[in-house]
């Protein structure tokens, strides 16, 4: 397993508990889903395995790659190829996406050496061939951009860094239809190429178009079932109530 959290606790700085005892994995290349309604402790489950100051793990393991990363902080955890996508990005005015990304690559892959003019061809084609506007790349990161565009700039950052592991959380918010098709088969294609994926997300239809490998259903910090995608078609018809005792 790529990723493995194994009874994972997580208290938030006030002191309450928001998970308690989730365990669940990633093979490599794996599309999962996790699904729930809110409040149920899906945001704070990947924003605590992020390392998160605000969520602190206070019992259980977190594996990456076989390694410990339980007690790792954000910065080692993301240099061995863990990245999140939050609900709400953090805006970095004056600093170019462009300019952002090819700071992040130097410290996450060194070995890779590119000159700024090679980083920017490589990530401008990758940019292209996944449909999106490479004009993001000389926007201040999540500064005067819509909500869809944020979340675009969020798959951006994931095509550029291809992390081993990618905590998604609801990355179709504010996305139109139309660009919500490009950014699941962004997320394939990472799949495709090795990324393990989980993808937090109340909308069926990226579900549907993530066609994902296994869904998770949280419920009051913990996982109350599991399953392969038609889980969450079951959820989809009978809502969440349809999986309580």
């Amino acid at each position: 397993m790529v990723f493995k959290a194994h009874n994972i606790h997580i208290t938030a700085q006030s002191g309450t508990e928001v998970v308690s005892g989730v365990s669940l994995m990633l093979k490599k290349g794996e599309c999962a889903v996790l699904m729930g309604k809110n409040g149920s402790g899906k945001s704070s489950l990947i924003l605590g395995c992020m390392g998160h100051p605000a969520y602190a793990i206070t019992e259980g393991a977190l594996m990456l790659c076989g390694e410990d990363v339980t007690h790792a902080s954000t910065k080692e955890r993301a240099k061995k190829g863990l990245f999140l996508s939050p609900q709400t990005p953090p805006p970095l005015s004056g600093v170019a996406l462009g300019t952002f990304l090819r700071s992040a690559d130097e410290n996450v892959h060194p070995e890779e050496n590119y000159t700024p003019l090679a980083f920017h061809k490589a990530l401008s084609a990758k940019i292209m061939d996944a449909g999106f506007d490479t004009e993001l790349l000389s926007k201040p990161v999540n500064t005067e951009l819509s909500g869809g565009q944020k979340k675009q700039t969020e798959i951006i950052q994931l095509l550029a860094l291809s992390p081993k592991v990618a905590l998604l959380d609801e990355i179709d918010s504010g996305v139109d239809i139309e660009t919500l098709g490009t950014v699941c088969a962004s997320i394939r294609k990472v799949c495709d190429a090795g990324t393990a994926v989980l993808v937090v997300t109340h909308n069926p239809e990226v579900v549907k178009q993530l066609s994902p490998d296994r869904v998770y259903v949280m419920r009051d910090g913990v996982i109350v079932a599991e399953g392969d995608a038609s889980l969450a078609e079951k959820v989809k018809e009978g809502g969440f109530i349809s999986l309580e005792d």
